[in-house]
C-alpha cells in the first residue's frame, strides 16, 4: 500500500469565533452535539435538506466552520489591491499582569475581522510565550483570516438549490474548505504532501493532495508557481467540494431520504503562509477572552476545552436574537437552586437554577473528565433578556440558556 493517503479532501478548522471554538471541541467533551446543533440552527436560516446536512455533520466539525465562513464572507468585504489578493492587516499588542500574576495581552486588530475588535489573551499556567511570540501569533491569526475571507468570496458556498420534499429532486451543495496550517512535507508539480503534525508518528499522519493545472499558487498574497514554494513555511489548502444528492421516490415534506450521486473535491488554491508550522501552535498556550455577546462591560473567556454544565433544549433557536446575552465571572457561592458570580467589572450576578443543575453535574464526574463545579471557578452564562439596554443582575431560571465551566486544559486537568 502507498505510504501516503491519496486525498484531495483537507482536514482542519480555522479559529474564527467562539462558536467555532466550541464546534471544534474534542469528541470527548460531553455536550458537543447539543451545542453544534445549536450553532447549525443559528447559521442556517433557510429550510435545508435533512439528508444532506445530516451527511455533512457526520463528516466532522470543519463543515460547520464552512457555513460560519459563508456568514463571515457575507458580512465583510475584502479590498483587492492591484497585486495582492487580500488586504494587509494590523495588530497592536499590549501586556499587563492580572491579579494572579499571569500575563494578559490586550489585542487590537484591524483588517482581519469584520470590524475593529479588541480581544484579550491570558497565558495559561506554565506557558513560556514571550511578548514577541504573542505579537507574531496575532499576525499569523490575521493572515489566516485574510485567506479565509478571500477564499469564500472567490468561491462562494452555495446551498440554494436544496429541497427535501420533492421526490426525485436533485440538490446541489458547493462548499469551500480551508485547512488548518499544514507542514509542507514534499511537493511536485502534480501534488503536495502535507501534515498537520509537527512530528509525524506514522505515515498516516500525512496526506497527499493533487495539484490541478488551474490550482492557484499564492505566496505573500500574490500569484506564484509551485516551484517557488519554501518547504520550511506552513501552507493552507483551499478546496472546493461539490455534492449532488437525489431525493428518494417516497419523499414527502415530513420525511425524506436521499442518495449521493456525486461528491467531488478539488484543490483550488495552495497558499504559503509567512512562518513555519510551529509558529501556528502557540494559541494552545493562550486563553482567549472577548466582549460577551450584547454585553460590552464583561469579557467571556473561551476555550475549546470548556465544558457545558447546563444547556436548555431549544436554546439554539435564540442564539441569533438580540435578546441573547452573555456574562462571565468567578463563582462566589453555590446554593441548592442558585449561583452567585462576580464579573470582572465587579458586578454581582445571581443565577437561578433548578435543584439538579450543579448537583447533577457534580454527581457524574466520570462523564465530565473528572471536573466538578466549585466556588472559585469561572462560569460563562448565556441567558435571554427582554430589556435590551439592561444587564441582568438576577437571572431567573426560565431565562437561563447555558452554563459553561471554563477549562484551560482537560488533558492537564487545569481549570481557568
Amino acid at each position: 500500500m502507498d505510504k501516503t493517503r491519496e486525498s484531495s479532501v483537507t482536514k482542519g478548522v480555522i479559529m474564527k469565533s467562539d462558536y467555532m471554538l466550541i464546534a471544534a471541541r474534542p469528541d470527548a467533551a460531553p455536550a458537543d452535539k447539543q451545542f453544534t446543533d445549536a450553532v447549525m440552527k443559528r447559521i442556517i436560516n433557510t429550510k435545508t435538506s435533512r439528508s444532506v446536512f445530516a451527511s455533512l455533520r457526520r463528516r466532522g466539525p470543519v463543515f460547520i466552520v464552512l457555513v460560519v465562513l459563508l456568514a463571515i464572507g457575507a458580512l465583510s468585504s475584502t479590498a483587492y489591491a492591484i497585486t495582492y489578493f487580500w488586504t494587509r492587516s494590523h495588530t497592536a499588542v499590549t501586556s499587563s499582569l492580572d491579579s494572579d500574576g499571569r500575563k494578559t495581552y490586550s489585542i487590537k486588530t484591524e483588517g482581519c475581522e469584520p470590524g475593529n475588535l479588541t480581544y484579550e489573551y491570558k497565558l495559561k499556567k506554565g506557558a513560556t510565550l514571550s511578548d514577541t511570540d504573542v505579537q507574531r501569533l496575532m499576525s499569523t491569526y490575521c493572515e489566516q483570516q485574510a485567506v479565509i475571507q478571500w477564499a469564500v468570496q472567490t468561491w462562494p458556498n452555495d446551498s440554494s438549490t436544496i429541497n427535501h420534499s420533492i421526490p426525485g429532486y436533485v440538490s446541489h451543495v458547493a462548499m469551500t474548505l480551508v485547512s488548518n496550517p499544514l507542514k509542507n512535507i514534499s511537493m511536485t508539480r502534480q501534488s503536495i504532501t502535507t501534515s498537520e503534525f509537527l512530528l509525524q508518528q506514522s505515515d498516516n499522519d500525512q496526506q497527499t493532495t493533487k495539484v490541478e493545472s488551474d490550482t492557484k499558487i499564492l505566496i505573500d498574497g500574490q500569484l506564484s508557481t509551485i516551484d517557488k514554494l519554501d518547504a520550511s513555511k506552513a501552507v493552507l489548502l483551499v478546496t472546493r467540494q461539490d455534492i449532488d444528492q437525489k431525493n428518494q421516490d417516497d419523499c414527502t415534506a415530513v420525511s425524506c431520504s436521499s442518495d449521493t450521486l456525486r461528491d467531488d473535491t478539488k484543490l483550488v488554491a495552495l497558499v504559503q503562509l509567512s512562518y513555519p508550522l510551529e509558529y501556528y501552535y502557540g494559541f494552545k498556550d493562550l486563553v482567549l477572552s472577548r466582549p460577551c455577546t450584547h454585553n460590552a462591560i464583561d469579557f467571556c473567556p473561551l476555550s475549546t476545552d470548556n465544558i457545558i454544565v447546563f444547556w436548555r433544549n431549544g436554546a439554539g433557536d435564540y442564539i441569533n436574537s438580540a435578546k441573547w446575552k452573555e456574562t462571565s465571572g468567578v463563582i462566589q457561592s453555590i446554593g441548592r437552586d442558585k449561583i452567585t458570580i462576580q464579573t470582572r467589572a465587579g458586578r454581582i450576578v445571581t443565577v437561578h437554577t433548578d435543584a439538579n443543575t450543579v448537583n447533577g453535574f457534580n454527581a457524574r464526574p466520570t462523564s465530565n473528565n473528572g471536573f466538578q463545579v466549585a466556588v472559585g471557578d469561572t462560569l460563562n452564562i448565556s441567558y435571554l433578556s427582554f430589556q435590551d439596554q439592561v444587564l441582568a443582575d438576577d437571572i431567573p431560571f426560565v431565562n437561563l440558556m447555558q452554563l459553561e465551566l471554563v477549562i484551560e486544559s482537560q488533558a492537564q486537568h487545569q481549570k481557568y
